[in-house]
């Protein structure tokens, strides 16, 4: 273990010169304005400093050296503390001092950034004043019928081919060829004017037209008006598989269902029960018949492909 004098000899210079950064800091806080003390040690070095020191105070406690030598590493350790974290008691007086003196000379210097700056935010307000001296009413000027009429249908066309992939379980980032049957004029116009987009949104590898008396394909259907769009399903799913998920599923619906049936059919509890659960239940039903027809029309349409 190394010997305390070795130790002192070796660390003095280091505590020496942080001890004088932390006197030149001290009388610089006590200096009259303008007069600035040199330290001997650089403000950008004073943190590994202070980390170098603690690290001498812990060193000093463990290997038991003396108490004046722990006393004093202990002093520059608390002093070094309360400069770097403590709070400022002239905090008051330097703010002042900042506003009437800092701050116009930080403007001056960085005036290029300054005048950025208030061109960024006061450019728009002067815009927007200026259209609206030109142009008051434009708040209440009208949208545009056809493009509102036109985003509508984007959206349901978009939700309906979602509709598709959530009843057949179709991963939503795989594209999925689509058939428009029914169209009239100005949905095959829309079609063809967002069909980029329809494809981009709806995940789709392409948009077909099928005549209104053609048979189509084995498919998942959404409405759209009167227009079907049919989702080919040969080839998207394992047949078998889906089939196996979606009995499983209807079982269980149904086991659900048969449940519920008894426990309204139960004169008992729907006298006795709160009447907010007895419409719970009454929910629950409804809800369980959807589901349990809606999966016997997929296992329906499974039958064909």
């Amino acid at each position: 273990m190394m010997g305390q004098a070795t130790f002192e000899a070796r660390h003095a210079a280091a505590w020496q010169a942080f001890e004088s950064w932390l006197a030149a800091r001290e009388r610089l806080r006590r200096a009259r304005r303008g007069e600035t003390p040199v330290a001997a040690l650089p403000d950008d070095e004073v943190p590994a400093a202070y980390r170098a020191l603690c690290q001498h105070l812990a060193l000093a406690r463990d290997r038991q050296y003396s108490p004046d030598l722990v006393d004093r590493l202990n002093q520059l350790v608390l002093r070094g503390h309360h400069a770097l974290y403590g709070a400022r008691g002239s905090s008051g007086a330097e703010a002042i001092d900042f506003f009437l003196r800092g701050f116009p000379r930080l403007v001056r210097d960085e005036w290029r950034l300054v005048l950025a700056a208030c061109l960024l935010f006061f450019a728009p307000m002067v815009l927007v004043f200026v259209g609206l001296q030109a142009y008051p009413d434009a708040d209440f000027y009208p949208l545009d019928p056809d493009a509102e009429a036109g985003l509508d249908w984007v959206r349901a066309f978009v939700l309906g081919i979602r509709q598709i992939r959530g009843e057949m379980d179709i991963p939503p980032a795989r594209r999925v060829p689509l058939l428009l049957q029914g169209a009239t004029a100005a949905d095959r116009q829309l079609a063809g004017e967002h069909g980029r987009l329809l494809c981009e949104l709806a995940k789709l590898s392409g948009i077909e037209h099928l005549d209104d008396d053609a048979t189509p394909p084995p498919a998942a259907v959404a409405l759209l008006g009167k227009m079907k769009l049919l989702v080919p399903l040969a080839g998207l799913i394992d047949v078998t598989a889906e089939r196996e998920r979606l009995q499983k599923n209807r079982q269980k619906a149904a086991a659900d269902l048969e449940r519920v049936q008894r426990k309204l059919a139960t004169e008992s509890f729907v006298a006795n029960a709160p009447a907010a659960v007895v419409e719970k239940e009454r929910e629950r039903l409804a809800a369980l018949e959807r589901d349990v027809a809606s999966l016997g029309e997929q296992l329906a349409r499974l039958a064909t492909l």
